[in-house]
């Protein structure tokens, strides 16, 4: 039997890029899959594992989100001035308009 180890402060989700998220969940798959960690030890990560999956699916609701508005206001944008231009005789207009 181990003894318990004094467990290093656990950073919290919200203060994790998506992709550390991801990387931390990764390894608590593969912890708890190795069946070398008690059942205290699999609860607390899999605990950890579901904040994680939480803050994870937040970051891409919000992602999400935030393409939705761009390619709503770009739209918007574009109806009245690129699209005018796109589909008026060609002169060039479309060449510029991608240095954005």
């Amino acid at each position: 039997m181990t003894a318990k180890r004094p467990s290093k402060p656990r950073p919290d989700p919200a203060d994790l890029s998506y992709e550390q998220a991801v990387e931390r969940l990764e390894e608590i798959v593969a912890r708890i899959e190795s069946g070398e960690v008690g059942l205290e030890d699999s609860i607390a990560l899999y605990e950890e594992g579901v904040a994680l999956g939480r803050h994870c699916r937040e970051v891409l609701t919000k992602a999400q989100q935030r393409i939705e508005q761009l390619s709503r206001e770009g739209a918007g944008e574009g109806a009245g001035v690129g699209d005018e231009s796109d589909h008026e005789p060609q002169d060039g207009a479309d060449e510029h308009e991608e240095d954005d």
